[in-house]
């Protein structure tokens, strides 16, 4: 096998990209002469593997994390939605038809998985209302056959006890008195600013967890393909939407860029009246959940959380939207 990597660059997993060759790849059938990088570390360690001309994502996922359980929760999902025509980058099976591989780290034992190449680039800050519109399409068409989905793996449920209550008791050790009261109350109006709605199908259900700019891609053709289901969970489909809202670059065209998700979702599922009543809480909630990512992953984060800048930037961003509830 021949590397492209830099021999030396070793992520914090401890793999280098040429332990990656040298010890997971061999799990699974792809032709010589392989190549492989180390991409990025978010989350979780990711590297570009290629063969032959094909292009494939090998992440390594951090045990701190994610459990074996809630990986394969996320595998099923992705191969259900992938069975049903969805576009999304999916796990390749082993040699010995498994999802995944086990690896001894110097984090200890950590799973890889390799994914299909979503093909493109990701629009991020360059977003344009077609790129929305098509992702709403898409992220509609996640839903319906989502609701289908059965899987004997759980995941943590993406409630508001969890996305609201839970992500405010974690932040609110690194706020100011000031801060802390602001965000209490802020709680409190979130809570009767939501509607009540049923925690059943087509309203509640899987979702990909993180929609946003950069966990898409668009080929030439402008043909989508999802990824990243890190996050993903049973939770109501408002949220979903609210999430990519939250996630959306704040400029004069940005609800150009929500309005256009709206039109591409509802040609494929219309929102009852609640439903769009929760999209402005649900944005809020996720701009919350989001900060308490940080608190919860406080070995990435590091120092932004002793940083009192980080924290008035976000409540900022939060006090705008609370504003409009």
């Amino acid at each position: 096998m021949n590397s492209s990597s830099e021999a030396g660059h070793v992520p914090l997993s401890g793999l280098s990209a040429d332990a990656v060759l040298e010890q997971i790849l061999p799990h699974y059938a792809l032709p010589a002469p392989l190549q492989c990088r180390f991409l990025t570390r978010g989350m979780h360690d990711n590297y570009l593997v290629e063969s032959v001309g094909e292009k494939y994502i090998i992440r390594v996922y951090r045990s701190r994390w994610r459990s074996m359980e809630e990986v394969r929760f996320e595998l099923d999902l992705l191969e259900h939605l992938h069975r049903c025509g969805c576009p999304v980058a999916h796990s390749m099976l082993t040699t010995t038809a498994e999802q995944l591989v086990t690896q001894r780290t110097t984090d200890g034992e950590r799973i890889a998985v390799l994914f299909t190449h979503a093909p493109g680039i990701a629009p991020g800050r360059a977003i344009e209302p077609r790129h929305s519109e098509a992702l709403g399409q898409v992220i509609a068409r996640i839903h319906h056959a989502a609701d289908t989905f059965s899987t004997t793996h759980v995941r943590q449920v993406l409630d508001i006890d969890y996305l609201l209550d839970a992500s405010v008791e974690a932040i609110i050790p690194h706020l100011t008195r000031e801060q802390r009261e602001a965000v209490q109350v802020m709680q409190r109006r979130i809570r009767n600013a939501l509607p009540v709605i049923p925690r059943q199908a087509p309203r509640f259900g899987p979702c990909a967890g993180d929609v946003n700019p950069w966990n898409f891609h668009v080929d030439d053709r402008g043909h989508i393909t999802v990824f990243d289901f890190d996050q993903c969970g049973l939770g109501w489909r408002s949220f979903e939407i609210g999430k990519f809202f939250s996630s959306l670059p704040s400029g004069p065209g940005t609800e150009t860029l929500r309005a256009a998700f709206l039109r591409g979702y509802e040609s494929v599922r219309v929102l009852d009246p609640d439903e769009r009543r929760a999209i402005l809480p649900f944005t809020v909630v996720s701009l919350l959940w989001v900060m308490a990512l940080h608190v919860y992953n406080a070995d990435l984060a590091g120092q932004l959380l002793a940083d009192p800048n980080f924290w008035n930037r976000k409540l900022g961003v939060l006090r705008e939207l609370e504003s409009r509830l």
